[in-house]
């Protein structure tokens, strides 16, 4: 998204990121050899599939919107899912994030590691905000804080 934002600036009247994975990219040769790669690319990948996605959840979820996800990410197809975690291993995001012009909001899980100084190295035009008690699927787990996050950044467009 923030690749997109930057090459089409004249289209984007700003960016939001919610719970992002905000890494430094990596050769893409050698990318299958990775431990988080190679585990989805065996037979085990449904398994593994199921188990990354549960761990995404805070407890406090409830059990009929994780086993909607989970089975949601199941049914992915196994080339469709290598080919999202290769680009989030691979990908620049943090390069990118700092050649974006348009105004940004990055919106952090409770459990984040990211703060807003970690954020403003990534995208200098990015504000931050964190939810509460969210998972990283925090546009399923608290819409509502969400929305009003969205609606307060769209105002200041």
């Amino acid at each position: 998204m923030l690749e997109l934002a930057r090459r089409a600036s004249a289209l984007a009247a700003g960016v939001v990121m919610v719970d992002g994975i905000v890494g430094h990219g990596r050769p893409a040769r050698g990318l299958d050899d990775h431990p988080a790669i190679r585990c989805l690319a065996g037979d085990g990948y449904g398994a593994e599939i199921e188990r990354r996605y549960r761990a995404f959840f805070r407890p406090s979820v409830s059990a009929e919107l994780v086993e909607r996800v989970v089975a949601s990410a199941i049914r992915t197809p196994q080339h469709a899912a290598l080919g999202s975690i290769r680009a989030i291993y691979r990908d620049d995001v943090q390069a990118a994030g700092r050649r974006v012009r348009a105004p940004a909001l990055y919106i952090a899980a409770s459990s984040s590691r990211l703060d807003a100084g970690a954020i403003r190295q990534l995208a200098p035009t990015a504000a931050f905000a964190q939810v509460v008690d969210s998972g990283h699927f925090a546009q399923l787990e608290v819409p509502d804080q969400i929305n009003e996050m969205l609606r307060s950044f769209m105002r200041g467009l």
